[in-house]
This record gives C-alpha cells, structure tokens and sequence, in this order.
C-alpha cells in the first residue's frame, strides 16, 4: 500500500530532525526544541492547532 502524502512528508521532516514520526500517537513528530502537527489539507489545520496546543498545555 502507498503511503499517504502526509505520511511521506512527516517522515521526511522526522529524519530531517533526527527523530521518528509517531504515526497515530497523537503530535506527529516531537524533539525536545519543537512539536510539528503535519497537515495536508486545510480541513485538517484546526484539529493540526488544537493537537500542538493540548500538547503544549500538558506540558
């Protein structure tokens, strides 16, 4: 099965920071200095922010 575009682009940015995309745990990718919410369509953008806050609100 192809990977989705979200999946390839998440991927390519976990690499890029030196981290795994932790598909279907919530935030996307996370290293120490960031948290990255991958969105690929603008439907998807609102529940992208309101993943990154609840995450930032628990920290």
């Amino acid at each position: 099965m192809a990977k989705s575009k979200h999946d390839q682009i998440a991927e390519n940015l976990a690499k890029k920071f030196g981290t795994e995309y932790k598909k279907h745990q919530g935030i996307d990718i996370v290293t120490k200095m960031r948290v990255i919410e991958v969105e690929t369509t603008k439907e998807g953008i609102y529940q992208g922010i309101k993943n990154v806050t609840n995450k930032i609100e628990g920290i």
